[in-house]
């Protein structure tokens, strides 16, 4: 779960669902004094894991089935581009400063990112 955004008296957290056997979706709830106001599911990768945010308000996403972690465009809701190769299975993961920090058994791996504007 992901505190995504708080608009005034209205805060946007975002979820994954994990459905055994079934493609996975991050639900986007909405909620104004502790009530669900608005829900919709988003389909930004194929099977979404662990999410974080970095300072400058970009979403991460861990994508499982290519063990990758992306960028997720939050006006489209769709995978910006990939920034991390990552093990299949990665729980959790940490943005910040222009860097991924992804825990592994006795280590952590950093990964450095940075976005220009008019270049891929």
């Amino acid at each position: 779960m992901l505190a995504f955004a708080v608009i005034g008296p209205i805060t946007q957290i975002l979820i994954v669902e994990e459905i055994p056997g079934r493609k996975n979706y991050v639900l986007q709830i909405s909620v104004r004094d502790s009530e669900v106001v608005s829900r919709h599911r988003l389909a930004v990768c194929e099977r979404p894991g662990a999410m974080a945010r970095d300072e400058a308000g970009r979403l991460f996403v861990a994508n499982r089935s290519t063990a990758t972690i992306q960028l997720v465009d939050t006006v489209r809701w769709s995978c910006a581009r990939n920034v991390a190769l990552t093990d299949s299975m990665v729980p959790h993961f940490s943005a910040s400063w222009g860097l991924l920090a992804i825990p592994l058994k006795g280590a952590i791996r950093l990964h450095r990112y940075s976005f220009r504007f008019g270049h891929k």
